[in-house]
């Protein structure tokens, strides 16, 4: 009789066993997809702000060339005129010193840390490897150059239409970008930005 009931016990506890981990595999998939439309859309934001940097660094370089030139028409240096700066400069041919998101990771900065080189090609990954399906990657811009058609796209943007060209998505929602592109090696893109993440201190 214990011992009929102690492998009636067993048997119920390995099936809430189970339900339970089925119950976080479903969690873990409704949740991930959720997780990677937002790391997508943070991209996305992110690489708008870096282009509205570059803009405003356009413009107020622009503005001390002209400020510049109207002070020699008179024959004097703006150097020598003490003229409150409302606005921040940089020195030419210097960088801007924004700070930078911790968590972003460039194809420059890979470059930089000899990860991946310029114009290296990375193949797109979903479940296999999909040989055909390859881009260049264009490190200045941090983009990517599908191959079949030279189209330039981001990271992110290029990995949902090809997953939607083969038929793994429906909707336009937008993915994790390096999560769908690995080396010839066969090194996920996803991996090496944490590799760098790592070498900076992002991660402990």
């Amino acid at each position: 009789m214990c011992n009929r009931n102690a492998i009636k016990v067993i048997e119920t506890r390995e099936k809430e066993i189970k339900d339970t981990i089925a119950e976080e595999e479903r969690i873990n998939e409704e949740c991930t997809g959720k997780i990677e439309i937002v790391d997508a859309d943070i991209e996305t934001k992110e690489e708008q702000i870096e282009q509205l940097r570059k803009n405003r660094e356009i413009l107020v370089k622009e503005m001390e060339k002209r400020k510049s030139e109207i002070w020699n028409s008179i024959g004097l240096p703006l150097e020598l005129i003490k003229i409150p700066q409302t606005i921040r400069t940089t020195i030419p041919g210097t960088t801007p010193d924004y700070p930078k998101k911790a968590g972003r990771v460039t194809f420059q900065e890979l470059v930089d840390a000899d990860l991946i080189k310029n114009g290296q090609t990375l193949y797109f990954y979903n479940t296999r490897f999909f040989k055909d399906e390859q881009a260049q990657i264009i490190a200045p811009s941090n983009k990517l150059k599908y191959k079949k058609d030279s189209k330039i796209c981001s990271i992110s943007e290029l990995a949902k239409i090809l997953l939607i060209k083969h038929g793994f998505k429906r909707d336009e929602h937008g993915v994790a970008g390096p999560k769908y592109w690995k080396t010839e090696d066969g090194k996920l893109l996803n991996d090496i930005n944490e590799q760098l993440r790592r070498q900076r201190g992002d991660r402990k």
